[in-house]
């Protein structure tokens, strides 16, 4: 399967032709675009099952992921739109695990926690995703980077959870500095955001969502 066709399935990229025929968007070898200037209509139902059924997963499997699994992830992400395609972002994947234990060793002597189920401080997961952006600037851009990258991992199985506790430790703690200079952001820019991803080790059940915040301008 091509990256393209990965990021149908996973990205909000929901384009609509006029003619009763349908095909798989999936299966397609073509662009949107092509595929509508063929009179073709492209069903994105498995983008919105994608979407309707992910959940913040907190709890993973030790299976690792691949990093061409990973890649997919992250390139999704870039592709999300930006103004002016500007592209204010920065993306860094940590897999290491002896990097992610000796961070967590870290969060373990400096915490009180119970480590019944404790495996690392990023909810057990076995990649974590940071992204860093410019300094003293609007996060709308990195919002939409990291939607495409949940999305697409959850379109292969994969689950993740946007954390922002342990981005206030690693940017507080002196002793995650060695940590921090790996990261290696330009000068401007700032670490705002990391995600974990893994296999899902439960199923989280769905949350109710309030349709009364949506409403038409008459």
């Amino acid at each position: 399967m091509k990256l393209n066709n990965l990021i149908l399935v996973s990205a909000l990229l929901i384009i609509g032709c006029s003619n009763n025929t349908t095909t798989t968007a999936v299966l397609s070898e073509k662009t949107p675009t092509e595929q509508c200037n063929d009179n073709e209509k492209v069903e994105y139902k498995s983008t919105i099952d994608i979407i309707n059924t992910r959940r913040s997963v907190r709890m993973y499997k030790t299976t690792p992921i691949s990093r061409d699994t990973l890649n997919i992830i992250a390139e999704c992400g870039i592709k999300a739109p930006s103004g002016m395609n500007l592209q204010p972002w920065e993306v860094r994947i940590l897999d290491n695990q002896d990097m992610i234990n000796q961070m967590s060793e870290i969060y373990k002597e400096d915490n009180q926690i119970d480590t019944t189920l404790f495996r690392n401080m990023f909810r057990n997961a076995v990649a974590v995703i940071f992204l860093g952006a410019p300094k003293n600037t609007h996060l709308f851009d990195s919002g939409l980077l990291a939607e495409n990258m949940m999305l697409a991992a959850w379109s292969m199985g994969i689950g993740s959870c946007c954390q922002g506790g342990p981005i206030n430790l690693l940017k507080t703690n002196p002793k995650y500095k060695f940590f921090m200079d790996k990261l290696d952001f330009p000068e401007d820019y700032e670490l705002i955001m990391c995600i974990g991803f893994g296999y899902p080790g439960d199923t989280p059940k769905p949350t109710p969502r309030n349709a009364n915040k949506i409403k038409y301008i008459e």
